[in-house]
């Protein structure tokens, strides 16, 4: 029985890992389909086994299941990234809000001390004649612009 035991963990453990790897894929999607593609492979490739092994033995495997959770992690890993995503847009068009209307009533930029943008994390880069650039986490939004610039991911 200890050797059947270990043999059940086996697999249990690498479908944990791989899901743990399926998430972080699914977060970092421009590369992490690289991540994902194998994974997906080794999953089917162990789903097909104990298919053809519980149709076999007229029983029911769990690891037919196999593939599922990692199919989960990598959607629920996307949509973590989407809604971070969101949120950054949100937040950066926010300040570029607070930003513009803070020197059309000041006549002057506000600097990095200032409240509001320390306590919504956002920095900026003034420039002159009233042009600026705020950062927030991995993008970037300028003075005038409505659309919000992602760093490429790695």
């Amino acid at each position: 029985k200890p050797v059947i035991r270990t043999v059940f963990f086996i697999p249990l453990f690498i479908n944990i890992f791989c899901c743990l790897l399926s998430f972080c894929g699914g977060m970092i999607f421009p590369l992490g389909i690289f991540i994902l593609f194998p994974i997906f492979i080794l999953a089917l490739i162990v789903t097909i086994v104990y298919i053809t092994k519980s149709a076999c033995n007229h029983t029911f495997e769990i690891f037919t299941l196999y593939f599922l959770p990692l199919l989960v992690s990598a959607c629920i890993g996307m949509m973590v990234d989407q809604i971070d995503t969101n949120h950054t847009k949100q937040k950066l068009l926010e300040a570029k809000n607070y930003v513009e209307k803070y020197y059309e009533e000041n006549g002057i930029m506000p600097d990095e001390d200032d409240e509001y943008l320390k306590d919504n994390a956002v920095r900026i880069r003034s420039e002159e004649y009233g042009n600026f650039v705020l950062y927030y986490k991995d993008a970037r939004i300028c003075g005038g612009d409505e659309h919000v610039y992602f760093l490429p991911r790695p």
